[in-house]
């Protein structure tokens, strides 16, 4: 061996070469963990599918049509039984996750303005078709300037009530256009509300608070509401399930919206700790058609702990209906098969819409029990006996979803099951595994979307893809995107687009760019 160069004593050299190496482009060093990362996972995969008796072939299908992460759960699963194969590749498996999973960072107070706001809201009108006109943007933001405008929008109350048996009897005996104002305190519901009297597009019944979060409705049964008739809004309220015993079994929904409850508005709720807080389904060959969510917050504040599905808006069978502006968050569900979804139109429904909401699968611990997909049109499937066509020859049709925000999914955040004419426009989707279409009769355009993320088509569906950002450092293009600080490091990739406006009601600039947020104007950081 040489002598140590003059300039260089012998005792420095091994510390000189270890700051060569910690001088290594920073990139260099990730594709190198990537790569054994990689090869551990494939080695992983390879082996477990083997020894489960799965042929390389169909192995090599699995890989090319799942993420990572589906990838993973998927061999979990089926390691389940298998004592010997779980013992040696458990490990392996759950050290991979923690790496393919990004941890999420505090999100508590994260709302990018979304969900259940501070104020009282302008009222909702319906068009000459009896249909709920969402709000705009921009109503609601001169709203929050009026001094007062808790108190001052919305219609004076024709009942008060201040007790749960002055309640029961009012939406008992409600009659068109009256509105029914609870007075502030908490009140337990230990028996569903049943309204059957109808409102009408001109006069809907009108059941509120004052000031938002000033009456709490303590739900103790399997259902708060359970609304069978046209024309009623529901704005204002908090709602939280409080059943105990058998898990989570009970409190199934906040309000249940069946069969002839046309033009149903829920505005400016919070509703937490149900399995399903907003539940949408036909009765007796008739379908509540043409409501509206908008301005609402739906969480959970622990797993749920049920056998039952979760997804806190299911809607089955009904067409019309729109989801915007919304907070969808926490619905871990860790009974039955473990999987939930945020919120899904299925069940022979048709033109329905999502837009504008912020979706959080989980704000903590992306790798809990389950799976969680964010938007779904199709959801897990539904029985033919519940679909609006009796077969369910799709499960939706003409369906929407435009400028979303879904982030910290550990599956997909955006879905297409079995559904058909589905347009996702202009979402952007944050530690998930992208947007995914399966089944046969599949076919959805998919343009102007921002994703770290794939685009996946499996099972024979048909994706119309261009003009997207996927498979993306979106940290290379926004400040902080996991803590949902969506300030523009650079100008995004534009893609051509019909929409108006972008994820917070402002107009989208020519040419416009690709995800939700349209302009840095449109620069959302966290916090209301």
């Amino acid at each position: 061996m040489p002598p140590p160069s003059p300039s260089r004593p012998a005792s420095l050299a091994p510390r000189a070469a270890g700051r060569a190496r910690r001088r290594a482009p920073r990139w260099r060093r990730l594709l190198a963990v990537l790569a054994v990362l990689a090869a551990l996972l494939l080695a992983t995969v390879l082996a477990a599918g083997v020894a489960l008796g799965h042929p390389p072939t169909a192995i090599w299908r699995e890989l090319q049509s799942r993420s990572p992460g589906e990838l993973l759960r998927h061999l979990q699963r089926r390691l389940q039984g298998h004592d010997t194969l779980q013992t040696l590749a458990g490990p392996v498996l759950s050290r991979l996750q923690a790496r393919v999973e990004r941890p999420v960072p505090p999100l508590q107070q994260t709302t990018l303005g979304k969900g259940q706001q501070a104020q009282t809201l302008p009222r909702v009108r319906f068009d000459s078709a009896g249909r709920p006109m969402p709000l705009a943007a921009a109503d609601v933001a001169a709203a929050a300037q009026v001094p007062g405008a808790a108190l001052a929008q919305g219609p004076l109350p024709d009942v008060r009530v201040d007790n749960v048996a002055a309640l029961v009897q009012a939406v008992r005996e409600a009659r068109a256009g009256q509105v029914i104002e609870i007075a502030p305190g908490r009140y337990r519901l230990e028996q569903t509300l049943q309204i059957g009297t109808a409102g009408l597009p001109e006069g809907p019944i009108t059941l509120r608070a004052a000031r938002p979060g000033s009456v709490w409705l303590d739900v103790a049964t399997v259902q708060g509401v359970n609304l069978k008739a046209p024309y009623w809004v529901f704005e204002n309220l908090n709602w939280r399930g409080t059943c105990t015993g058998e898990g989570h079994k009970h409190c199934e929904h906040a309000i249940h919206v069946v069969g002839a409850a046309v033009g149903t508005v829920i505005v400016n709720n919070l509703m937490q700790d149900f399995n399903a807080p907003i539940k949408v389904n036909g009765e007796d060959g008739r379908w509540p058609d043409h409501g509206l969510l908008q301005f609402s917050t739906l969480q959970n504040s622990a797993p749920r702990q049920t056998r039952g599905p979760v997804a806190l808006f299911d809607l089955v069978g009904a067409r019309g209906w729109r989801v915007a502006d919304s907070l969808i968050a926490d619905f871990v569900r860790t009974g039955g098969d473990r999987v939930s979804y945020g919120a899904f139109m299925k069940g022979a429904g048709s033109g329905g819409v999502f837009e504008r909401n912020l979706v959080l699968c989980t704000r903590s611990g992306i790798s809990q029990h389950g799976v969680r997909v964010g938007l779904s049109f199709g959801g897990g499937g539904t029985g033919p006996e519940y679909c609006r066509d009796g077969r369910c020859a799709l499960e939706f049709s003409q369906g929407v979803m435009q400028n979303n925000i879904v982030a910290h999914c550990n599956d997909v955040g955006i879905d297409v099951n079995r559904s058909a004419g589905i347009q996702l426009l202009h979402n952007t989707l944050i530690n998930t595994a992208g947007i995914g279409a399966r089944g046969l009769e599949s076919t959805a355009t998919v343009q102007g979307n921002a994703t770290d993320g794939g685009i996946r088509a499996r099972d024979g569906a048909l994706l119309q893809a261009q003009h997207n950002l996927a498979g993306a450092d979106l940290a290379d293009w926004w400040q902080t995107p996991d803590a949902l600080d969506l300030r523009w490091r650079q100008p995004l990739p534009t893609a051509p687009s019909l929409l108006a406006q972008d994820f917070c009601g402002l107009p989208r600039p020519q040419p416009p760019a690709v995800g939700a947020a349209g302009q840095p104007g449109c620069a959302p950081q966290g916090g209301r």
